[in-house]
């Protein structure tokens, strides 16, 4: 819920950290504890969850992710960022793959897997919008109506949550009802993370036919 204390160091690999481990190191070095519980968010966050998951597991991060999340979600596609080539995503012409995978590498648990927008949209389908007691997790966590809350890695404004990614041009948002179970999802590669947000904010709008203002009941 990004209540630990801990904050990001805002650093960067010099290389392409191509081994879970590697990244794990990485990631274990880069945050510190700062005392300070309000609410921030952090890459950290992530990185220590996968690193539990792995000590307590006796498996790799994406071994225990892929055997208990993606296959039961029917998901296809699962790859370590080192292991996808440049020619299976979308160009962009003044950002390169190989400018942002030592990044993207970096982010052990948060961020450093990628799927297809075909798999995500199962992901989400099958192991949050129709996990009734997940959901039930989710509603919870939003105490003052309208009030949106952060939980389990999105935001939450019932009956609406909301996600948003973003790697330099690559960015990412995911807007879905928990009730309806409607979901729309948008990826770009040629945009900054404000439009991103902006753009996400207009096709909520055609999509579900209302405005989604942060700080009100929504319908």
């Amino acid at each position: 819920m990004h209540h630990s204390g801990l904050r990001d160091v805002k650093s960067q690999p010099s290389h392409v950290l191509k081994s879970e481990r590697a990244r794990l190191k990485f990631g274990l070095s880069s945050f510190q504890s700062t005392g300070d519980f309000s609410w921030k968010y952090a890459d950290a966050d992530f990185i220590m969850l996968a690193a539990i998951i792995r000590h307590v597991s006796h498996q790799s991060y994406a071994h225990y992710v892929m055997t208990h999340v993606m296959k039961p979600a029917h998901v296809r596609t699962f790859k370590a960022a080192p292991q996808v080539r440049a020619r299976e995503l979308p160009v962009n012409k003044d950002e390169s793959w190989s400018d942002i995978l030592p990044q993207v590498s970096a982010n052990f648990g948060a961020g450093d897997y990628l799927m297809t927008p075909r798999d995500y949209w199962r992901m989400v389908m099958t192991d949050v919008l129709s996990k009734p007691r997940f959901l039930h997790q989710l509603l919870r966590v939003q105490t003052t109506p309208g009030q949106e809350s952060y939980f389990g890695g999105v935001y939450v404004n019932d009956p609406i949550i909301h996600a948003n990614g973003s790697y330099g041009a690559y960015n990412c948002c995911l807007w879905a009802n928990m009730r309806t179970k409607q979901m729309l999802i948008f990826f770009a590669n040629n945009i900054g993370y404000e439009d991103l947000r902006n753009a996400g904010g207009d096709l909520f709008q055609l999509y579900f036919g209302y405005p989604y203002v942060k700080g009100t009941d929504q319908p």
